[in-house]
């Protein structure tokens, strides 16, 4: 299956490079070739990773072009399939983290579609697991711990949404101070991505306090190319420091490659000439 491996790997640099339509055929390719070769051999444990692997990665890929709606019953799908990886080993640490990553999903994906109450119990399960985790002494990798991150995330734009701001809050600064310290030199790093997530929450929450700025400052010394979710907060940031050009160039790039992600969608809306001031 190393054409399956190839698939995947071009999928990950077309969707780095904001070539969103590429990378969701790429993933949707190796799926396929994934899928058959599970059918026919269904007992092989490397092909089940790999094809759950797979599948929430194309997910995410529909989710970047707007195709919630046929991305959530492939999260389900992963969540079927790492739940079958490790009831065969339940040992197996790398199993429950595939499981957290498709709830993880799901969770987004239910807060991108305004199933609030889904989002609210998938990411707040995953929470309450990984504390859990924590409580029992077991160790927690930065796996472990960027899935926290995302989780609040999926619960602060919950709260965000529906208008209680002081819980958005909290979990906002509780992500910040989660990766305040750690290395954010790379733009397209998880640790990147939660920072100016959190700040750009904080940012709409309490538009004055200087949030927008540091996500602007953190970007500007970071290297390399951010994620798409994490350029669409600089833009947002860039509009609110009075810097419209350069914000709307980087709406019209993303825009212009085709990227349709719920929340880029939600603050930047085709025929508006500004963004919406509602949540990210």
């Amino acid at each position: 299956m190393q054409y399956g491996e190839t698939l995947s790997w071009a999928a990950r640099v077309a969707s780095r490079r904001y070539e969103f339509a590429a990378a969701e055929s790429l993933y949707g390719q190796g799926l396929a070739l994934y899928r058959q070769a599970y059918g026919a051999d269904p007992k092989n444990q490397a092909l089940l990773t790999k094809l759950t692997i797979i599948t929430t990665q194309h997910a995410r890929a529909l989710n970047d072009l707007g195709r919630t709606r046929e991305a959530r019953p492939e999260a389900d799908e992963a969540i079927a399939l790492a739940t079958t990886m490790s009831a065969r080993d339940r040992g197996n640490a790398q199993a429950a983290e595939y499981l957290r990553n498709a709830q993880l999903l799901a969770a987004q994906l239910a807060k991108d579609a305004r199933d609030f109450d889904t989002a609210t119990r998938l990411a707040g399960g995953l929470l309450r697991v990984i504390d859990a985790k924590r409580k029992s002494g077991t160790e927690t990798n930065n796996a472990t711990l960027e899935q926290e991150n995302l989780a609040r995330l999926v619960l602060a734009a919950v709260a965000l949404k529906r208008r209680n701001l002081a819980e958005a809050a909290e979990h906002y600064a509780r992500m910040r101070a989660a990766v305040a310290k750690r290395d954010l030199s790379v733009a397209g790093s998880s640790y990147t991505t939660v920072f100016v997530g959190a700040q750009g929450g904080l940012g709409q929450i309490a538009p004055k306090s200087g949030h927008w700025q540091a996500v602007l400052t953190v970007l500007q010394h970071a290297e390399g190319a951010p994620m798409a979710s994490t350029a669409t907060v600089q833009a947002k940031a860039l509009i609110a420091e009075n810097r419209a050009g350069e914000g709307l160039a980087i709406v019209n790039r993303l825009r212009q490659a085709g990227y349709a992600h719920p929340d880029f969608v939600a603050l930047f809306p085709a025929r508006a000439a500004s963004p919406r001031s509602g949540s990210s």
